[in-house]
């Protein structure tokens, strides 16, 4: 539980947050034991909590919470449905999946034609889409549920069952559907959990050293509006990197990208009807999330997507290669469509960001001025077009795991798939084949014949077995708890594609290009040297 708790109170929470959250982390059974695992359940509690959790949305989770209070709530035992929710959620002692499949057995008489119990989970069948829930996902929805009733010290526990009580039912005249109905609530929730964050999580306008910051962005700009470019990266840290909380470049960048992230959040929260919704109207900009093509990049916020493959099961596969294949594009992928809008200032980041980390290094471990003075010249640094070889290096890479994967999933003939960490995916609905070309923006459904489909399914068995690494093996497979990982990784390959190929076509382009980029690294090198040697008083 000290993981959980440190994540927590690491996030500066306030002390009713931190209340909330340890009651529930130290509710122990008669035996003693804790009714959710402190690693598997409460860390991913608490990620979500802070908006951190992996995966493609970070609302995701409260969009399951709400099919599964939706089956609960459908069931007809003759009882009230809060009642069936207090039985399923809080008297159940363990939070453990075999738990709440036996719930469910106990109320397959109860069961509408809309449910099905099947050995692993539930499956709620809708008129125009089925959703899936694993037993194996419930303890985590289920702490989730304690935590929205017990939040602010459980004031908010009516007004969260005022919210849910609807689920399950439908408007007399037919006029909302069972999804729409759960696509609403899950933006309620949403918006309710936001206005949480902003109460009890500290904002950077109330931090000094961004007080500085957007003061410095005031000052430089003529209408006295926060503007950021690459530059005012680069100058900020010039003229700031003799103090220590502004010395490292890799920490002036990242509060560029934290201020920016605030004042998005800020002006979603002027209005929290504007903000992103999920549900299928785009002209209401609307995220719809079986919508293969909703990036997370839609709703504000960034989670790596290379964090997926450290979580089970996708880190059964060895997808990337650490030192050669994954490291080169860690900033990339943290950065995510924030690379983009800062391009210039992520490129010194990712050459310069290495030295001055390598410079650091050299003092802590006393290797003397000299060593230093030669770090100092930068002479070692990567060139920004040999980064973007780098880039489009690992892209061909990306497409090659993208193939394989789609021969390891292919394996199973499951029409649909929701796995069980959270990265819902509904790329192969139709033929696998077509659907994983689509994801890759190569066609589109009329587009494929019989001859085509077949076709792509030998590159991808060709590419499967090309990789001569951990999971890549017809054995390996075969055990579909080991596809698993598959299904759960082929969402993050997409996104990190995207990534890829956005940030290598905007630099590739006509406002920058190789020639440019290379004049523009010369002149930072010689900039990069100069603070260097100012801030570490080496000549």
């Amino acid at each position: 539980m000290n993981e959980a708790m440190s994540i927590i109170t690491g996030s500066g929470a306030s002390g009713s947050l931190t209340a909330d959250f340890r009651a529930l982390a130290e509710y122990r059974s008669h035996s003693g034991e804790p009714k959710y695992a402190p690693v598997k359940v409460m860390v991913w509690l608490a990620k979500v909590i802070l908006g951190q959790s992996g995966g493609s949305n970070k609302d995701i989770p409260l969009f399951e919470l709400c099919h599964l209070v939706h089956a609960i709530n459908s069931l007809d035992d003759g009882s009230e449905a809060p009642s069936r929710r207090l039985k399923f959620f809080f008297e159940t002692e363990h939070a453990l999946p075999h738990i709440y499949c036996n719930w469910f057995l106990d109320m397959r008489d109860n069961l509408n034609e809309n449910i099905q119990i099947h050995e692993k989970g539930i499956e709620l069948n809708y008129p125009d889409h089925n959703f899936s829930i694993n037993y194996g996902r419930m303890p985590r929805l289920a702490a989730l549920y304690e935590f929205f009733s017990g939040m602010d010290d459980f004031s908010f526990y009516a007004h969260f069952n005022e919210i849910i009580d609807p689920l399950g039912t439908q408007d007399k005249e037919g006029r909302v559907s069972a999804l729409r109905q759960i696509q609403d609530t899950a933006n309620k929730l949403s918006s309710e959990f936001r206005k949480y964050r902003r109460k009890h999580l500290p904002r950077p306008q109330h931090d000094e050293a961004f007080k500085k910051l957007i003061d410095f962005l005031k000052n430089r700009s003529r209408s006295g509006r926060i503007e950021m470019d690459d530059e005012a990266v680069l100058d900020f840290w010039q003229a700031n990197s003799p103090f220590d909380e502004f010395r490292l470049y890799r920490s002036v960048f990242d509060k560029f990208i934290e201020l920016k992230k605030s004042l998005e959040e800020m002006e979603t929260s002027r209005g929290l009807d504007q903000a992103v919704r999920i549900g299928t109207d785009r002209d209401e900009n609307e995220v719809d999330l079986r919508d293969d093509t909703a990036s997370i990049s839609d709703i504000n916020t960034w989670q790596s997507p290379l964090s997926i493959f450290d979580e089970e099961p996708a880190n059964r596969i060895k997808f990337f290669k650490q030192k050669t294949e994954r490291k080169p594009i860690e900033n990339l992928m943290t950065a995510g469509p924030y690379a983009s809008m800062l391009p210039v200032a992520f490129l010194r980041l990712e050459a310069f960001g290495a030295i001055q980390a390598g410079i650091t290094t050299d003092l802590q471990v006393k290797r003397g001025r000299e060593a230093i003075g030669v770090r100092i010249t930068c002479k070692d640094a990567i060139t920004y077009p040999e980064i973007l070889e780098e880039y489009e290096k690992i892209l061909l890479h990306i497409k090659q795991l993208q193939l394989a994967t789609l021969h390891a999933i292919n394996q199973n003939n499951e029409p649909d798939h929701n796995d069980k960490n959270g990265n819902v995916l509904n790329l192969f609905k139709k033929s696998p084949q077509s659907d994983f070309e689509i994801a890759r923006e190569t066609g589109t459904p009329e587009e494929f014949d019989d001859h085509r489909l077949i076709e792509t399914a030998e590159t991808a068995e060709k590419a499967f077995k090309r990789l001569t690494r951990i999971a890549f093996t017809d054995d390996f497979i075969d055990d579909g708890e080991n596809r698993e990982g598959f299904y759960t990784g082929a969402g993050a390959l997409i996104e990190i594609e995207k990534l890829l190929k956005v940030f290598i076509k905007q630099m590739s382009g006509p406002d920058y290009g190789r020639d440019k980029l290379g004049k523009v690294f010369q002149q930072d090198k010689n900039e990069f040297s100069s603070q260097f040697r100012t801030i570490y008083g080496v000549q």
